[in-house]
């Protein structure tokens, strides 16, 4: 099946049949800025195109609540940054959604919003600086794989709250007291194309997954 016959079978089974179903599911993948992808057989899209494809598939009948599990897995920034885009903008739409997730700094670029639940039970509630106090008593590890690792490590050179940075093979290690400020910072940089393709962003300490939590 190709992108669009896939979120096309979905739309028609929610009673939305004929050309009138293949209008809606093509509007679909208009709306995650996946066109491209309306030819492309399955079997040969990317990761990351995949997970978009999803996002397409959840909002085919247009639902006023969405549950997203895990929605940025697989994808590179410049995916990243376009989901969580959209995802703010259905919730200024009036739409209600939930995203789970262990990684705080994805979740605190969608929301202000955040509960921290341990095996069932909600440990804490509140915005994403109170929830941060609670959790943050050292600094944060980041590791980055991309084409050009020493010139973005030059980058990371002018950031006042990056601590240390070493070469581990074909990445970069930061330590920052900023995960924040980093993140952003390093999202804008993969947008803007200046220092290259970015292929891995992976951190030890910007996760919840020990204490299995959900976001």
């Amino acid at each position: 099946m190709t992108g669009l016959e896939w979120v096309t079978s979905l739309v028609r089974r929610c009673m939305i049949r004929g050309r009138r179903g293949t209008r809606h599911g093509s509007q679909r993948l208009d709306q995650v800025e996946l066109t491209g992808a309306a030819t492309r057989r399955l079997a040969r899209t990317a990761r990351a195109c995949g997970s978009v494809l999803k996002m397409a598939q959840a909002i085919a009948h247009d639902p006023d609540l969405l549950i997203l599990d895990e929605p940025l897995a697989g994808m590179d920034p410049i995916a990243r940054r376009k989901t969580i885009r959209m995802i703010k903008e259905w919730g200024r739409a009036g739409k209600s959604v939930i995203v789970s997730s262990h990684i705080l700094h994805e979740i605190e670029a969608m929301t202000a919003d955040i509960l921290l639940i341990n095996h069932g039970r909600i440990l804490a509630e509140g915005n994403v600086h109170q929830i941060r106090d609670l959790i943050d008593e050292h600094p944060h590890t980041v590791s980055i794989k991309a084409d050009r690792t020493r010139s973005l490590a030059r980058e990371f050179l002018v950031f006042d709250h990056v601590l240390s940075l070493k070469f581990e093979g074909e990445s970069v290690v930061v330590q920052t007291a900023r995960p924040d400020a980093f993140y952003t910072r390093l999202t804008e940089l993969a947008a803007s194309g200046e220092i290259g393709a970015i292929h891995e962003v992976t951190s030890p300490d910007d996760n919840l997954r020990p204490c299995s939590s959900t976001w």
